[in-house]
């Protein structure tokens, strides 16, 4: 069995058939004390999505409360990412970029919290590709992708946003010259385009999240480009802040 791939608070991407996916919530979303009803949705959500439920955790702890201006401590981040991530044997992990799309500080602290995480790892080596050593105390470090945060502009432009995408990250006329193997160049920005079915099961997804199914979400969610497509960076590729 492949090992999982772990997705915090962010929209889930399946990489291949023969990805595992689990869901890790840092707290069960209880700002307006719904908390048990969040985590019931968060789960009926993952299960649109295909995600096993036993795939499915929330951590629950007073150093990471809900809140749109909570700012939680990288330690604790660390703590609550690593300790998962080690006894399932993460071997990716994707979270925000430092403007964590929202602009919400906790979501803004995820990625000091995931770099902390990765300077205490037991086993400092990362699994090398083709490599047949194991570790043998703790699974290796897992790689790091984080969702970059679009322009205001471009947040509602929706699948035309697609264009746009496609017209900046375009090959430049030097490296076109150059006719270098994109596959030997380092992993810099992977643009993940969804297709009219992913589109469709995600805003499925999405509606099961009731209880925060504002008018304006709504919109958000019909309206919003990361609907329709999302960059990943691996986090060795995005300076720390």
């Amino acid at each position: 069995m492949p090992n999982p791939l772990l997705s915090l608070r962010s929209n889930l991407i399946i990489l291949s058939v023969e990805t595992t996916l689990t869901t890790r919530a840092l707290n069960p979303g209880n700002f307006y004390g719904k908390g048990a009803l969040r985590v019931q949705e968060l789960h009926q959500c993952c299960s649109r999505l295909g995600v096993n439920p036993l795939n499915v955790t929330c951590h629950d702890a007073p150093d990471l409360l809900d809140g749109p201006t909570t700012h939680w401590r990288p330690e604790s981040i660390a703590k609550a990412v690593g300790s998962y991530a080690t006894e399932h044997a993460i071997d990716c992990v994707i979270t925000f970029d430092s403007s964590g799309v929202s602009g919400h500080l906790n979501h803004c602290a995820l990625p000091a919290g995931v770099r902390e995480m990765l300077t205490q790892w037991p086993n400092s080596s990362r699994r090398e590709a083709g490599s047949s050593q194991q570790a043998t105390t703790s699974p290796p470090r897992p790689d790091v992708l984080v969702l970059k945060t679009i322009p205001a502009w471009r947040k509602y432009l929706g699948v035309s946003d697609v264009l746009v995408a496609w017209w900046l990250h375009r090959p430049s006329a030097k490296e076109k010259a150059r006719d270098i193997d994109a596959s030997l160049l380092p992993m810099t920005d992977s643009l993940v385009v969804n297709r009219p079915t992913d589109v469709a099961l995600g805003i499925y997804a999405m509606f099961a999240h009731a209880s925060q199914l504002e008018w304006y979400r709504v919109l958000f969610v019909l309206f919003s480009s990361y609907t329709y497509l999302n960059t990943l960076q691996p986090m060795s590729a995005v300076k720390s802040e």
